[in-house]
C-alpha cells in the first residue's frame, strides 16, 4: 500500500502543478522556450528520449501483468511524466490486490 500512497502523492502534486503551468502558459508554452534556448531545447530532446526509453519497459511490463499500454503511451505523448506516473500508480494497485487476493486465500 506504500507505494499506492507514494505514486498517488506524486501524481496529485506533479498534475496539480502542470495544471497551474499549463494555465499560466498554455499547453505548447515549453516550445517557445525550447526554441529560445539551446539547453531548454536540450532538456525537451533529453526528456523525449528518456520517456521513449521508458515506454518500452513499460508496454514490456504492462504486457507481463495483464495491463494495458495504449492508455500510458498516450498520456505520455500528451502530458509527459504523468502516462508514466500514472501506469505506476495502476501497477501498484493491481499488485496490491494480487497480493491481498493471495493472503487471503
Amino acid at each position: 500500500m506504500g507505494r499506492v500512497l507514494t505514486f498517488s502523492g506524486i501524481l496529485l502534486a506533479f498534475g496539480t502543478y502542470t495544471l497551474a503551468v499549463v494555465e499560466g502558459h498554455g499547453y505548447l508554452g515549453f516550445l517557445a522556450l525550447a526554441w529560445e534556448d539551446a539547453w531548454a531545447g536540450q532538456m525537451l530532446v533529453d526528456l523525449a528520449i528518456a520517456l521513449t526509453l521508458l515506454l518500452g519497459f513499460i508496454e514490456a511490463d504492462a504486457k507481463e501483468r495483464g495491463l494495458p499500454f495504449w492508455p500510458y503511451l498516450a498520456l505520455t505523448v500528451t502530458t509527459g511524466a504523468i502516462g508514466p506516473l500514472s501506469y505506476m500508480l495502476h501497477r501498484s494497485l493491481h499488485d496490491f490486490r494480487h497480493e491481498r487476493m493471495a493472503t487471503a486465500d
